[in-house]
């Protein structure tokens, strides 16, 4: 919250204060190279690594909410997708 509140907008938000010591330091927004081609709307090698960062969030002793955001509808797709077979295979 404080960062979207000091980012986007402008610090007009009032968040709701959290009680002392309510939960572990978690970074709440992390920037991950994926790299990869972005070709007719899709990334795949982007669609796999959400797929990781994923995994290492759900292996947390605490797990947070998890968030995606994706630029299209197609990514957004591919990353369900790939999240999906992941589901599967584990």
């Amino acid at each position: 919250i404080g960062f979207s509140n000091e980012q986007f907008y402008n610090g007009r938000l009032q968040p709701i204060p959290a009680k002392p010591g309510s939960g572990e330091a978690v970074v709440p927004i992390r920037i991950v190279r994926a790299g990869g081609v972005y070709e007719k709307g899709e990334n795949e090698v982007e669609a796999r690594k959400v797929v990781d960062v994923v995994r290492e969030l759900l292996a947390m002793k605490k797990v947070p909410s998890i968030g995606i955001a994706a630029m299209n509808v197609q990514q957004r797709d591919l990353i369900a997708e790939a999240l999906e077979e992941a589901a599967e295979e584990d």
